[in-house]
């Protein structure tokens, strides 16, 4: 089955950028300079493709962040804890696991915040069924 916004974004210029292993802090910094360069239209829709170093961020949702232990011992493993400002609750992000950031203009699709989060959630699961892996939503 053809996905409609996928066909749109294969028309679209995206740029992709590696950015290898990379601090949490420093790609977040990198994110809100492209945010706002792309919202001027001084650069195309991006992907940032990173791995991080151990790190726990905290979101917006307070009680959903569950810390199993404290900052002060994750700080002593190595592992950082950065409290940022999107939606969730706490998400850990470990060595070996790529990690995407789109950095898109939403409405060039016809999209809102919710629509897009449903629209990735249908086009991992595309993926997850073409590898034989069944998933479902929450």
């Amino acid at each position: 089955m053809r996905n409609p916004v996928v066909e749109e974004i294969k028309k679209s210029p995206l740029q992709i950028r590696d950015c290898g292993l990379a601090d949490y802090r420093q790609i977040l910094q990198l994110q809100q300079l492209l945010r706002e360069k792309r919202q001027q239209d001084k650069i195309p829709n991006t992907v940032l493709i990173v791995e991080h170093p151990a790190v726990i961020t905290l979101g917006a949702r307070q009680s959903y962040n569950k810390l199993l232990a404290g900052r002060e011992v994750l700080a002593h493993k190595h592992i950082e804890v950065v409290d940022v400002r999107r939606g969730g609750g706490t998400t850990a992000h470990n060595p070996g696991q790529l990690v995407f950031y789109p950095i898109v203009h939403l409405q060039q699709f016809g999209l809102g915040a919710g629509g897009y989060i449903r629209k990735l959630e249908t086009i991992g699961a595309e993926l997850l069924e073409q590898l034989d892996v069944h998933s479902t939503r929450r």
